[in-house]
Order: structure tokens, then sequence, then C-alpha cells
């Protein structure tokens, strides 16, 4: 019988833990997907003081080109020239990643485990929508879209 009751307590424990961790790992994606959406110092509005380069020597086989260059592109974060910036970015795809993995980990049951791990590959799709657009940076976008979705995947396989 005292045998029987501990067990309870243990499962109803480890079952109030778990539901912490799920509130826990909800919160930090929320917190770190509202980061990216608006970065430290925001995004530019426009794309800054403009000038028309003309490239090309004016031949029939190199034909001159207007190419229009601007100080920065809008909808980039204003911060990316600082180096601190980039490992917010990292540091923040990590949170974003490890978190994901977590609620998938916790969820209860094999079905709800799936809708979870679909349901966070879609919103990490849009997270890293958000780093390459912000960021102008295809490859680094792409980087941190594959370490947080091999996290998912090692999450579901436990």
């Amino acid at each position: 019988m005292i045998g029987m009751d501990i067990r309870c307590k243990i499962r109803r424990l480890s079952e109030e833990r778990g539901a912490m961790l799920l509130v826990v790992a909800v919160l930090l994606v929320r917190i770190s997907f509202q980061a990216m959406l608006t970065p430290p110092r925001g995004v530019w509005k426009d794309y800054g003081k403009c000038n028309t380069i003309k490239v090309g020597r004016g031949s029939s086989d190199d034909p001159v080109k207007n190419m229009l260059v601007c100080e920065h592109k809008a909808g980039t974060a204003i911060a990316l020239e600082d180096p601190n910036f980039w490992l917010f970015l990292i540091f923040n795809s990590l949170i974003f990643g490890i978190s994901n993995s977590l609620m998938v980990l916790v969820a209860p049951g094999e079905y709800i485990k799936l809708l979870f791990f679909v349901l966070n590959l879609t919103l990490g799709f849009s997270y890293f929508y958000s780093v390459r657009l912000i960021t102008d940076n295809k490859l680094f976008a792409s980087c941190l879209a594959c370490i947080s979705a091999v996290f998912s995947v090692l999450a579901v396989k436990n």
C-alpha cells in the first residue's frame, strides 16, 4: 500500500514537472520568436542614399548596365554591423531550437508528439524565414534552420 502511494506521488511529480517544462518551453519559444520579429534597434525603413553605377565597357559584347547601390536594404536589421548582433542571432536561434525540441520531448503520447513536431517545423520555417529577411543572408539562415531541425528530429526519436 505504501509502495503504491509513493509511485503515484512520483508519477504525479513527473507529470507536474513535465507540465512545468512545457510552459517554460512555450514561453522561451514565444520570446525568441518575438525577438526575431522585432530585432534589437529595429529594422531599416528605407534604402538610405542610393547611387547609380555604370557597369560594363559599352561595347557590343559588354553593354553598359546601370546598377543601383544603396547604403542598406529596407527590412534588414539596423544592428547588422554590430558583431554582438550575430551572437544574439546564434544564441536566440539555439534557444528557439532547444525549446521547440523540449516541447516535442515533453508532449504526452506518440500522436501528440508527432503533431507538435509538425507544428514546430512550420513555426521553425517562419522563424528562419524571418532570420533570412532581417539578415539578408540565405546561408546563415539555412545553417541555423538545419541545426534547429536536427534538434527537433532528435526529440521525436526519443
